[in-house]
């Protein structure tokens, strides 16, 4: 008994026998396409490019053989995705123009378009007192109660413009911080709460 697909012409396939039973193994109906047809007449290849792109003949990127350098002018990069190198690439997906140039220089202070002076809340001005005004870690400075190596910068509660939070009162002025180590920063805080 033979059993063979009606519609696969002969000519465009590879046909062995097992137990009287042709097994039919058409070739890809794409011109230039030699490979096994698993549906529609088309390789796995053309078949899931018809699937995404609704047409198996769609490329969409062209490959660049291994080697080459980036598409840009003047960049002597090996190429990645897109034919850009690393660097193009990422400036196209963040801006839409691999040739954009960005201000490498991060904005910091009231260069910055998020800066909100000194309407900022318990955490922001505490890393303002590392970043901005330079003073570094509290752990480069001596506690100023007992000389040890302090840890945090305390709030002195000598600011008449005081702030409050959830986290307990702060000042947005640098001159009212202090280096403490832990036990005396607590202690500190604890003798003036309410």
């Amino acid at each position: 008994m033979v059993m063979i697909n009606n519609y696969i012409s002969l000519a465009d396939t590879d046909c062995r026998l097992e137990d009287d039973v042709a097994f039919v193994r058409a070739k890809c109906s794409i011109d230039g396409c030699n490979s096994e047809a698993i549906t529609r007449g088309w390789c796995r290849m053309h078949y899931f490019r018809w699937r995404r792109h609704g047409d198996p003949v769609t490329v969409l990127v062209e490959r660049r053989p291994p080697g080459t350098t980036c598409q840009e002018p003047d960049c002597d990069q090996p190429h990645g995705s897109y034919g850009w190198c690393d660097m193009h690439y990422t400036r196209w997906r963040r801006h839409g123009d691999p040739r954009i140039l960005v201000d490498p220089v991060p904005r910091r202070g009231e260069l910055n378009g998020n800066w909100q002076g000194d309407d900022v809340g318990y955490i922001a001005v505490h890393d303002r007192m590392r970043r901005r005004f330079r003073l570094g870690s509290a752990t480069n400075h001596t506690c100023t109660v007992c000389g040890g190596q302090a840890a945090h910068w305390a709030y002195d509660h000598a600011d008449p413009n005081e702030k409050t939070s959830d986290l307990g009162p702060y000042s947005t002025d640098p001159a009212h911080y202090i280096p403490m180590c832990v036990p005396c920063h607590k202690a500190y805080d604890l003798a003036r709460l309410p």
